[in-house]
C-alpha cells in the first residue's frame, strides 16, 4: 500500500477496443442510441465519415490488443522454468517479424513436428485476417437505406 497506482495497459486496450466496436456497430445499424448525437448525425456525409473513423480506430486498437496479448504469451512461454519452456520454433510462430510465408511453412510444413507450433502459427495467421475482416463485416452491416434515404431508390 505504498500509494503506487499501476495501470494494466492490456485492460485499457481491451476496454477501448470493445467500446469502439460497440459504438461502431450501433452507428452502423442505425441504433436509436446513436441517433441523438448531433455532430455524428448532422448529415449523411458526417455519419459515413464518423462510422469509417470509428471502424478504423477500432481496427487499430484491436490490432494493438492482439499484439500485446501475443507478446505476453510469447514471453511467458519463454521465461518459464523447467523442461516446458518454449522451443525456438514456438518463438518464431509468435514473433511479429515472422512473415506470412514463414507462418505458412510453420503451419503446414513437413519439418515441424510439434502440433503446438502449428496451432500458434495458425492463430497468428487468423489474427492477421481477423482485423480487416471485422472492418469489412461492420461496414457490411451498414444500412444504405438509412444513410442515403430516398436517393438510393431514384
Amino acid at each position: 500500500m505504498g500509494g503506487v497506482f499501476r495501470i494494466n495497459h492490456g485492460s485499457v486496450l481491451v476496454f477501448l477496443t470493445l467500446a469502439l466496436l460497440v459504438l461502431t456497430c450501433l452507428q452502423a445499424s442505425g441504433s436509436i442510441l446513436t441517433r441523438n448525437f448531433t455532430l455524428v448525425n448532422q448529415s449523411r456525409g458526417y455519419s459515413i465519415f464518423f462510422l469509417r473513423a470509428f471502424s478504423e480506430i477500432a481496427g487499430v486498437s484491436l490490432s494493438a490488443t492482439i499484439a500485446a496479448t501475443l507478446e505476453s504469451i510469447k514471453w511467458a512461454m519463454i521465461c518459464r522454468n523447467g523442461r516446458s519452456r518454449a522451443r525456438f520454433v514456438d518463438f518464431l510462430a509468435l514473433q511479429e517479424g515472422t512473415t506470412i510465408l514463414g507462418l505458412l511453412s510453420l503451419a503446414i510444413g513437413a519439418a515441424v513436428p510439434s502440433i503446438k507450433t502449428r496451432l500458434w502459427s495458425i492463430t497468428r495467421l487468423l489474427t492477421m485476417v481477423l482485423i480487416p475482416g471485422i472492418g469489412i463485416l461492420i461496414m457490411s452491416m451498414l444500412s444504405l437505406l438509412l444513410l442515403l434515404g430516398p436517393k438510393l431508390g431514384s
